[in-house]
């Protein structure tokens, strides 16, 4: 039986939950330091532009390509399920995730620890994009999540910056 639910409520739910999962993660060595995260200046120079990137554009450009085309052509091309208690996806979803968590983790740009830190993070936030997906049949909950996720880390993040100057 498949499940028809939405996934929206839940994706709002969990979107702020990583949020500030990640915010901790990214601001740990300025909050271990008790100093101001370090922003780019058009982060702080452009307050509304970049909410408005964060709440309505960044999970549309991450979620087709990686939910919507890549999920849905491993999906059509790799068998196998994953299980994880009474949860079962396809086990595409958890390439994808894995290929979508290596490209967004820093790797190249940040500490081993907080790299590793999101590389998890997003890990899980992927898997749970692409279990949306093939639930509901939509990549609307994926957008979604990712969006509440991206505003509620770029707010937190400003905020920080704003309260620990």
């Amino acid at each position: 039986m498949q499940d028809e639910r939405s996934y929206v409520a839940v994706a709002l739910l969990w979107g702020v939950i990583f949020g500030v999962l990640l915010t901790l993660i990214d601001a740990a060595p300025s909050l271990l330091a008790h100093v101001a995260p370090k922003l780019d200046p058009s982060q702080r120079d452009n307050v509304p532009g970049w909410l408005a990137y964060n709440a309505f554009y960044a999970g549309t450009t991450e979620e087709v390509p990686f939910r919507a085309l890549v999920v849905t052509y491993l999906a059509a091309t790799m068998p196998g399920a994953w299980r994880v208690g009474h949860y079962t996806m396809n086990a595409a979803g958890v390439v994808a995730a894995f290929i979508y968590a290596g490209s967004v983790a820093g790797f190249l740009t940040l500490p081993l620890l907080i790299a590793i830190g999101q590389f998890v993070c997003q890990f899980a936030l992927g898997v749970l994009y692409a279990y949306w997906l093939e639930k509901s049949k939509s990549v609307i909950a994926p957008i979604i999540g990712h969006n509440v996720s991206s505003v509620t880390q770029y707010a937190l993040m400003l905020g920080l910056a704003t309260l620990l100057v």
